[in-house]
């Protein structure tokens, strides 16, 4: 008696918002594994999927509620991190939805992996959802609080159900102090879309920063955030051995982060207005 096929299945529960990553990594993987199953935003099916959404619907509100109320800071830190406690409720529930999904589509057997997930209540969404699965998580922008912890704690024989996979070791670290219970592997997140740089989109930037033609160059999209593993940044910086330019595009950029690489003896910063590009050169 032979086995029934494992099913592919890749969600991506952001791949309706403009930018970023997302909708290029759903479309390369799409084209590497045409018999795959995606799952991307609207599409959900069944009424488990559908309870589950709308209980995400009623929670964003409430979400953006408390953020509007809770923002200003004469509130004590613990009353405004509830907006982003809650807001980890609401992606627990579409990730469980779309868990749902893919039992359905794809079968109980199907291999499951979030392309982004979030960084908190992975077991409850494997729970809820039905399915084990294999969650990238990206990085670590907020962390649970008590009651998210003791609402984890009561689902920790689930734990099997779920592997975190990280793209650094910084983000592992995290998670690992965080959920030790739970199994991480760090794995680089890279996909090639086969979209590259025309020559004259490269000589008009090389330009416009005043870089010569034979200068080493690597520019680093995304905002310059805490969250975003500066410390790697930083080690990288650190095994420079010949000059070269950073270029560190993204919007907003905190200051307050951008300094290491300023202690490095090969480099010499400079920044420019935080709504354009902003250079980092040695």
């Amino acid at each position: 008696m032979s086995c029934p096929a494992t099913r592919f299945v890749l969600i991506e529960p952001y791949a309706d918002r403009v930018g970023g990553h997302y909708q290029h990594t759903v479309d390369a993987l799409a084209a590497a594994r045409p018999d795959s199953l995606i799952l991307t935003p609207p599409w959900m099916r069944g009424p488990a999927a559908h309870a589950l959404a709308a209980g995400a619907a009623v929670v964003r509100v409430l979400a953006i509620g408390s953020g509007w109320l809770l923002g200003p800071r004469w509130w004590p830190v613990r009353l405004r991190r509830l907006p982003h406690q809650v807001e980890l409720v609401r992606r627990c529930l579409v990730e469980a939805a779309y868990l749902r999904t893919a039992r359905l589509d794809g079968g109980r057997n199907a291999a499951v992996v979030i392309l982004t997930a979030s960084e908190g209540l992975h077991i409850l969404a494997a729970v809820l959802g039905g399915l084990a699965h294999l969650r990238y998580v990206h990085e670590v922008i907020t962390t649970e609080d008590l009651p998210l912890r003791l609402l984890g704690r009561l689902f920790r024989r689930w734990a099997g159900a779920v592997r975190l996979v990280c793209p650094t070791e910084a983000v592992q670290r995290a998670l690992h102090a965080r959920f030790p219970e739970l199994a991480t592997v760090v794995r680089t997140y890279a996909i090639d879309d086969g979209q590259r740089l025309t020559d004259r989109e490269i000589d008009g930037a090389r330009t416009i920063f005043g870089i010569p033609r034979d200068a080493t160059v690597v520019c680093l999209v995304g905002g310059w955030w805490p969250h975003k593993d500066v410390d790697t940044i930083d080690a990288a910086l650190s095994r420079i051995r010949k000059p070269l330019h950073l270029l560190v595009t993204g919007h907003p950029i905190d200051h307050g982060y951008s300094t290491g690489g300023e202690d490095c003896r090969r480099s010499s910063c400079a920044w420019s207005p935080a709504r354009s590009p902003n250079r980092y050169c040695g």
